[in-house]
């Protein structure tokens, strides 16, 4: 049970990594003279750094481990989605 609550939390950590360095990407993109290398850096350095830990994770736990883990990394995402996302005036109606 507790090995099961690691992985949860390994993919939570993951999401909140993934999807925080994002945000991070987004903001200095806006500000910098080559946002390309900015959106292509972080790209490849989140995708390296999160199949590695997912495939670690699914050699070390299997096929539980890693639906586990993206739970938990799904969940992050929900959460920074509704966190970080654009903001809605639900009693501003435009016409």
């Amino acid at each position: 049970m507790l090995s099961y609550l690691f992985y949860f939390l390994m993919g939570s950590i993951l999401g909140l990594f993934y999807f925080g360095a994002l945000w991070v990407t987004i903001r200095r993109m806006a500000a910098s003279s080559k946002p390309v290398f900015w959106v292509l850096g972080s790209f490849f350095f989140r995708l390296l750094l999160v199949l590695c830990a997912f495939i670690l994770m699914t050699i070390m736990g299997g096929w539980q481990a890693i639906l586990l883990a993206l739970l938990g990394f799904m969940t992050m995402k929900f959460i920074a989605t509704r966190e970080l996302g654009p903001r809605r005036n639900l009693f501003h109606h435009t016409a």
